[in-house]
């Protein structure tokens, strides 16, 4: 048995333990830092028993196969891998200069969206802006959100925006984000000390009294 992608699997480390989380596999599970060590090397041991998490852990992982009608709860748009902060779980980070989401990709994919939703009869375009971190791409977030009120006007649909932001911004990308997102998830990682340590900026500082 041989252990899975590593990009299946993420690694959140905790004051005195590893918070490891593998989402094709269903498994989330606490380990210390041998174990953790172990699993970012491959040298996990290769018999474990069948009912175990570590087995579900360790097994090719694959999505689950969507029967029935395609009814998308929502559109996630993943702006680009661009961030302004440098978190050692997460890679990123060191891609401030990545490139950003084709806009003609992200236009089509909204059509297609919008047909889905009204050929299913849904009631309303919800779209969901992930990173990197998306508020990088400010342009990006305005002309999707314009082109998404256009197709739910067209439709009769209704529309609906979130974002998963480090917080990371200024003023005016705040302001943007309150007159036009109906839902903002803010990263913030426990008290000041634990979040510092864990969403570092890029030159390595603390990001906690900023955010």
């Amino acid at each position: 048995m041989q252990s899975p992608p590593s990009n299946s699997i993420f690694a959140l480390q905790l004051p005195s333990a590893w918070l490891v989380h593998a989402p094709l596999s269903r498994v989330t599970l606490l380990a210390n830092t041998p174990f953790a060590s172990a699993l970012r090397d491959g040298s996990l041991p290769t018999t474990v028993p069948g009912d175990s998490p570590l087995h579900r852990l360790l097994e090719p992982a694959s999505p689950t196969p969507v029967s029935g009608a395609f009814r998308p709860a929502f559109l996630g748009i993943i702006t680009s891998r661009r961030c302004n902060m440098s978190c050692p779980h997460c890679g990123f980070g060191r891609d401030f200069d990545g490139e950003e989401t084709p806009w003609n990709a992200v236009e089509k994919t909204l059509s297609w969206y919008a047909d889905r939703v009204r050929e299913e009869g849904g009631e309303g375009l919800a779209v969901h802006f992930f990173g990197g971190e998306p508020t990088l791409s400010r342009q990006l977030l305005v002309r999707t959100v314009e082109r998404t009120r256009e197709l739910a006007e067209t439709g009769g649909l209704q529309t609906r925006f979130e974002i998963a932001t480090n917080g990371l911004m200024n003023r005016s990308m705040a302001t943007w984000l309150k007159g036009h997102m109906d839902s903002v998830i803010l990263s913030l990682d426990g008290a000041q000390e634990d979040h510092n340590r864990l969403r570092p900026g890029r030159c390595g500082a603390g990001t906690f009294l900023d955010v």
